[in-house]
């Protein structure tokens, strides 16, 4: 999930990385879910979902472009690292994403 404030100021590199990069993300990866949330007065921050029920966040707050797309390849290297479920074997994952891209 990337969760964003509308507005703010905190939230525009999050909102350009939307903009510039959702596309080309979806297009080599269109069976993978990404949720957009936006809200008022909130902290832009990436959350990512693993097997097990295992969750990572990271704030991407005051962040460029190419500092939302290191947070994302940081949460993918994470999920590189770690077992996956019997029931997700076949789905795709961040590291294919950004292995893709």
């Amino acid at each position: 999930r990337i969760l964003l404030c509308e507005t703010g100021a905190g939230s525009q590199g999050g909102r350009d990385f939307v903009m510039k990069e959702y596309m080309d993300l979806k297009v080599l990866n269109p069976t993978f879910d990404f949720l957009i949330r936006e809200g008022t007065d909130i902290e832009a921050k990436m959350i990512a979902r693993y097997d097990w029920g295992v969750e990572e966040e990271v704030s991407i707050e005051n962040h460029s472009v190419g500092e939302v797309m290191k947070k994302l390849e940081s949460l993918v290297v994470k999920g590189q690292n770690m077992p996956r479920s019997e029931e997700s074997r076949d789905c795709v994952h961040l590291n294919d994403i950004v292995a893709a891209k």
